[in-house]
C-alpha cells in the first residue's frame, strides 16, 4: 500500500512542478514522466492485488507454522519428562533389586554358615559314636 502511495505523492508533485499556462489553471505536463508513473502503479497494483487474497492464508499459515512450533515443544518437554520419570523409576526398581541381593547374600553366608556348624556336629557325634564302639 505504502508503494501506492508513494507513487500517487510522486504524481501529485509532477503536476505542482508542471509549468503553467499563463491566465489558466491548466499546466503542461511531460507525459513520457507521466505514462511511467502510470506504469508504475499498474505494476504495484496487479502485484499488490495477487497478493492480497493471500495475506490472510500466509498470516493463518504463519500463526500455523507457531502453533506447530510451540505444540511440537510441548510435546518433546512431556516426552522429556517422561523418559526422564521411566529412568527415575528404572533406577529405583534397580536399586532395589540390588538391595534384595545384597540381602540374599547376607542370608546365604548365614545359610552356609548352619550348614557348616550342622555337618561339624554331625562330623563330632560320628566320632563320639567311634569312640563309644
Amino acid at each position: 500500500m505504502s508503494k501506492i502511495l508513494g507513487i500517487i505523492d510522486a504524481l501529485e508533485a509532477t503536476i505542482f512542478e508542471a509549468k503553467k499556462v499563463p491566465f489558466s489553471n491548466k499546466v503542461i505536463l511531460n507525459e513520457d514522466e507521466l505514462f511511467l508513473l502510470i506504469d508504475k502503479l499498474r505494476s504495484v497494483l496487479k502485484t499488490e492485488i495477487l497478493q492480497e487474497p493471500l495475506q490472510p492464508f500466509l498470516a493463518v499459515s504463519k500463526n500455523s507454522q507457531v502453533s506447530d512450533e510451540i505444540q511440537l515443544n510441548e510435546e518433546n518437554e512431556k516426552n522429556e519428562k517422561i523418559k526422564n520419570g521411566a529412568d527415575e523409576y528404572a533406577d529405583f526398581v534397580l536399586s532395589n533389586l540390588q538391595l534384595a541381593i545384597i540381602k540374599m547374600r547376607k542370608d546365604l553366608i548365614k545359610l552356609e554358615s548352619n550348614i557348616e556348624n550342622g555337618r561339624e556336629v554331625l562330623d563330632n557325634r560320628k566320632k563320639q559314636h567311634r569312640e563309644i564302639v
